[in-house]
């Protein structure tokens, strides 16, 4: 049961979202969702915002900013000496983005990511390198994996670019958890290797904060984290929060740079303290409302939700029914987690689907990624469901998210809408 006596599932969504009532909501992960009462608070803040824009934006934001910011450290594990390490930011790829292009890369420099490296920010890696002329390295990531396998891979690749470039500085971008497959990676045990070998950390917990309930960073001291708030933590988007370091806080300026850019050279005419805060606080004319709307995030998870714990609870459990549930309609298997590995350990499980049929890639095997494209667009135009479905390891799969305005029946509708729209994707491609 949840703080006001509503059990989780359909009643709480159909009492605290805004879903349209006849859409089956299984994709949580990538967009997330904001409940009516943040929402509304949200549009507070415009209606205030709108009535006097010059108030507002010169005189209201700030103090708000800040208590949002000072709100949500206790769930990054940020205490009073760090939180002004804190920042808002309108997404995980932007954060990234704000690190990878402020930081002083020169030629000599390396960038290490992995094959699983969200799109985007491999994408911002490739940039990096062709703009600065550093060399970059790819660690492989198989799935299913252990922690130790993938922080070895981790290690040496550090241990190849130092070696090719003694004099540089090696940047380590890796996930807290990954997104497709969304899969827990050994965060802390990677930035904790990053530290012993002398080469900086860049976290990218896109699927983070309101995911895991153990982010630690007073403890754990990354160089950088970033972590999306509208995913799972109930914000309004776009929303997150990026980390920074006290000691990177001169070079990391905003992205894009606005007003409250300072140069290195000047950092001693600002305050120590504040100083990244002050370059944050404002960046040119933009929707501020997303990132007050955190205080009501968090009121929400505590006051209706009951916590952090209650929500866990229920999500992880239910992931792991939902997962049940799908290999014994399709007879498959979850990509599970090996030995030390707790990389299922989220409210986000992957199970493997039925092999399609379909047209043929240029390697003369069934295009799978065409069947995925395909089933999947079925499913949310013919049935209003929806799931992501991809390709791993040579099978078509699913990342499946529980939420606590889901429960076990939702996961059977999507089963069910699977199942048809399969079906008819079988119909027309068996055989060709």
């Amino acid at each position: 049961m949840t703080a006001d006596s509503t059990p989780f599932g359909k009643h709480f969504r159909l009492k605290y979202f805004g879903f349209d009532p006849n859409y089956v909501p299984l994709n949580h992960g990538s967009f997330g969702a904001a409940p009516n009462p943040v929402a509304q608070r949200r549009a507070t803040e415009i209606v205030e915002l709108t009535r006097n824009p010059d108030k507002y934006l010169r005189f209201t934001i700030a103090d708000r900013l800040d208590s949002a910011l000072d709100s949500v450290a206790p769930y990054v594990g940020l205490t009073e000496k760090n939180k002004n390490g804190l920042v808002f930011v309108s997404n995980a790829t932007v954060g990234v983005n704000t690190v990878l292009r402020s930081f002083p890369f020169a030629s000599r420099d390396a960038i290490i990511y992995a094959s699983s490296t969200y799109g985007a920010c491999a994408k911002t890696v490739q940039f990096v390198q062709s703009r600065v002329g550093l060399k970059s390295y790819k660690v492989n990531i198989e799935y299913p994996f252990t922690n130790k396998a993938v922080v070895d891979a981790y290690a040496d690749a550090i241990d190849k670019a130092k070696k090719e470039s003694p004099e540089g500085t090696v940047v380590v971008l890796f996930d807290a958890v990954s997104s497709q497959p969304g899969c827990k990676l050994p965060w802390k045990e990677l930035t904790a290797l990053c530290k012993t070998k002398s080469a900086l950390s860049l976290v990218d917990a896109a699927h983070g904060v309101g995911l895991l309930t153990d982010i630690d960073l007073d403890t754990v001291q990354p160089d950088f984290f970033v972590s999306n708030l509208h995913k799972w933590f109930f914000c309004p988007g776009p929303s997150a929060l990026l980390y920074v370091a006290k000691q990177h806080h001169p070079v990391i300026q905003t992205f894009p740079i606005s007003h409250s850019y300072v140069p290195e050279t000047s950092i001693s005419e600002y305050p120590e303290e504040t100083l990244l805060r002050d370059k944050f606080r404002f960046v040119g004319t933009s929707d501020y409302t997303t990132y007050i709307s955190t205080l009501a995030a968090i009121d929400f998870r505590e006051n209706v939700c009951g916590g952090e714990n209650k929500i866990q609870e229920y999500t992880f459990k239910l992931a792991r029914e939902a997962a049940a549930l799908f290999q014994r309609e399709f007879a498959t298997e979850s990509v599970t987690a090996l030995d030390d590995s707790d990389t299922t350990a989220t409210a986000m499980v992957n199970v493997y689907l039925p092999s399609p049929s379909g047209p043929l890639d240029s390697d003369g095997k069934i295009d799978l990624g065409f069947a995925a494209d395909n089933i999947q667009y079925s499913l949310l135009h013919k049935s209003n469901v929806y799931f992501p479905i991809g390709v791993l390891n040579g099978k078509l799969y699913t990342r499946l998210s529980a939420q606590v305005y889901l429960e076990l029946a939702d996961f059977e509708a999507g089963i069910q809408a699977f199942k048809k729209q399969f079906a008819e994707h079988e119909s027309k491609y068996s055989g060709k």
